[in-house]
């Protein structure tokens, strides 16, 4: 008797160590199958979740890994038997689904529909249901049955319960509309969504994915201009969509519609100008401002809209190209009028920072600009945009050639401001290895250029991967190098004379150099800033012609293209750009290039 519990303790012990060795196996097994499936073989990923299957045919993982991985290799016919085998199983609304995807894919369509009914029978009160099927006939593009699918399940599903009908699969349906193109039952969809939960980001990102052609604009128009008329917080909508459509003048009407409804005393059609600013319709931004300016004094949007108007105007001139002095010393007084009516500390030093820049970059009076951010800092100097004008001071001195007053100036930014104003604290680091640079300290340039270059991505750290660029890419010339330095400060000091003849040295004494390209191009900027077409197109043509492949050759081509533009010949400056994408596939200003062809293009027949 002994002997016999013995055996059955040992048999039993084997039997547990068998299971345990297979269950070690399968997992071995499991994860060289996710191996082979995340490197892309689904070959040997798919035999191996197979063999697996075949173990343990409940197993949710083997069976999922065969599934994907078949898919992944259109092995829809050797996958049909094999979910046969698992509706055997478990009749479950998932796998009647994956069942009437596979059959509709094998051209079954007939026994597809079948499947996809038996999958809503499974439970036709569960939301998971039609989210299953719903989600298996979009993957095979039959739209119209995922709608009709789910408003099947919206109508069943609500029939007896507490949920909203409004709101039950609006996410989905919205989608299926927006990808077959039904514009009128998409935008119902969302207006009755946004009607349950007034969500205006959902409702506009969705109609705005609706606006794929002019009739489906014109429809959406008309629809919401009748909801709007019984329904005062679709105006909302309406004057957002006036203005993705560029009628800037009715939805400014509209808005002052809304801002007298809801008592907002300007609030709406500040927050219109200040939009329309941002996105660059200055003129409908003024009439906003000016309509809340018109509130008067006591409006608590007075002095911002104020601001505003003056800004819109600044930015206007700015767009324009040209200023006139009247027009300017205008803006100025209308900052400085703010600054006196106001006790808004955010407001005044915007406008002191604002008029430091117009006297500075439209009036050329560096000493007027002096007096005001002296004034700013002085005031106010632990604001943020005390930095900013910091800066700008600190440029103004180093271009009028008072380098040591500019040094000095971009290190207390460094000691005072890294807290206050990050970006400014590194813009003054980045001058500071600029002067460096110009001073022909090339190493030390070098090691301040590399830290800025470790910030996180933005444009002082690109900028500063440039002129690493620039300086490890001719290493092999440190006089020319040099010479280069000396060109570039005087650039930015407008000497443009001597500027260009540092460039002319360069290219004559280093032929054949990189940084003699670089040259080349750079006399060719200097040319195109002073509007001197031919001479700047006459050089960028000896450059190509030189230099068949140079490295510059995307940017020549570029800005031959603009000295064509600039002369209306939109022809010639099409040619050019498509030679960038000809020549130049992986040129950085691909996306830049096609932009502007499409852009020629549309004012070629404008």
């Amino acid at each position: 008797m002994k002997t016999k519990t013995i055996f059955y303790i040992a048999l039993a012990i084997l039997f547990i160590s068998h299971c345990i060795e297979l269950r070690s196996q399968g997992s071995e097994k499991y994860k060289l199958a996710e191996s082979f499936e995340k490197s892309g073989d689904y070959n040997n990923a798919s035999r191996l979740y197979y063999e697996l299957y075949l173990l343990d045919k409940r197993n949710k993982n083997y069976f999922a890994g065969l599934v994907r991985t078949y898919k992944a290799q259109n092995n829809f016919s050797a996958l049909i038997p094999i979910v046969e085998e698992q509706l055997a199983l478990d009749k479950n609304s998932e796998t009647y689904a994956l069942y009437g995807e596979l059959l509709w894919r094998v051209g079954k369509t007939e026994e597809a529909n079948k499947a996809w009914d038996n999958a809503i029978n499974t439970n036709p009160n569960l939301e998971k249901t039609y989210l299953d099927v719903y989600q298996s006939q979009s993957l095979v593009f039959q739209f119209e049955k995922a709608i009709a699918t789910l408003l099947k399940g919206r109508n069943e599903i609500t029939k007896n319960s507490k949920i909203e009908k409004r709101t039950l699969f609006s996410e989905q349906l919205t989608q299926l509309y927006i990808a077959s193109g039904n514009y009128k039952k998409g935008i119902e969809e969302i207006l009755q969504l946004f009607e349950a939960t007034a969500d205006y980001s959902t409702a506009q990102g969705r109609i705005a994915a609706l606006m794929y052609n002019q009739q489906a604009i014109e429809y959406i128009e008309n629809y919401l201009k009748e909801k709007s008329s019984s329904n005062q917080s679709v105006l909302r909508i309406y004057s957002w969509f006036l203005r993705s459509i560029k009628k800037y003048d009715l939805a400014l009407e509209i808005t002052k519609k809304i801002d007298k409804s809801y008592g907002s005393r300007g609030a709406d059609v500040f927050n219109f100008g200040y939009a329309s600013m941002v996105d660059g319709q200055f003129d409908i931004a003024l009439a906003a401002f000016g309509w809340v300016i018109d509130f008067g004094k006591e409006n608590q949007y007075y002095n911002q809209a104020l601001f505003g108007y003056a800004r819109a105007l600044e930015y206007k001139m700015r767009e324009q190209g040209s200023f006139d002095e009247k027009q300017t010393k205008e803006i100025i007084g209308r900052y400085r009028n703010i600054i006196k009516s106001t006790n808004n500390p955010n407001i005044i030093t915007d406008a002191y920072y604002r008029i430091a820049l117009i006297e500075y970059e439209f009036l050329n009076d560096s000493s007027s600009a002096q007096k005001d951010i002296n004034q700013l800092t002085e005031k106010f100097p632990t604001y943020a945009i005390s930095a900013s004008a910091l800066n700008l001071l600190g440029d103004i001195h180093l271009i009028g050639g008072n380098i040591n007053e500019a040094k000095s100036i971009f290190y207390k930014i460094i000691i005072k401001y890294k807290q206050i104003n990050p970006n400014e604290y590194n813009k003054a680091q980045y001058k500071l290895a600029e002067i460096e640079f110009y001073a022909q300290n090339i190493d030390s340039a070098y090691t301040l250029f590399a830290q800025l270059s470790l910030l996180s991505d933005n444009d002082i750290a690109n900028d500063a991967l440039d002129k690493i660029t620039l300086i490890e890419q001719n290493k092999d010339y440190p006089e020319a190098l040099k010479i280069y330095a000396q060109a570039e400060l005087k650039t930015k000091q407008k000497r443009t004379a001597e500027a260009s003849a540092l460039y002319e040295k360069i290219a004559n004494e280093y032929n054949g150099s990189g940084i003699a390209e670089l040259a080349i191009l750079e006399l060719a900027n200097i040319q195109l800033e002073q509007k001197s077409i031919q001479s700047a197109r006459g050089i960028l043509l000896s450059l190509l012609e030189k230099y068949p492949d140079t490295i510059y050759g995307d940017i020549a081509l570029l800005n031959i293209a603009t000295t064509y533009e600039m002369e209306n010949n939109y022809d010639q400056a099409i040619a050019n750009l498509s030679q960038i994408l000809a020549k130049y596939p992986r040129s950085i200003y691909i996306q830049q290039v096609r932009e502007k062809i499409k852009k020629l293009r549309a004012e070629k027949k404008s």
